[in-house]
């Protein structure tokens, strides 16, 4: 293996464990457009795994793309949508 595909692995690894638990905190009935876009997240890096596993060459901009992803998996988990709620009075 390449050093880009260990790295695009460890980035798509992050990304899964991010969003997973950023959806498993999440109440997906009151948040249904949060909540597919962390399955999206969630099916997409383990597919993309599972691809470099059985040799698929990745390329810069897919290492760009994957480390979006980690990022929004790890966001959502560190700012839920309830935090950006205003509160009624």
């Amino acid at each position: 293996m390449s050093a880009l595909v260990v790295l695009d692995v460890i980035l798509l690894v992050l990304a899964l464990l991010a969003a997973g638990d950023a959806l498993r905190q999440l109440q997906a009935l009151h948040y249904p457009a949060h909540a597919a876009v962390l399955v999206l997240i969630v099916v997409g890096a383990f597919i993309d795994i599972v691809l470099a596993m059985h040799g698929r060459q990745v390329h810069g901009w897919a290492i760009a793309w994957h480390a979006g992803m980690a990022a929004a998996g790890v966001m959502a988990l560190l700012y839920p949508p309830e935090a950006h709620r205003w509160e009624r009075y």
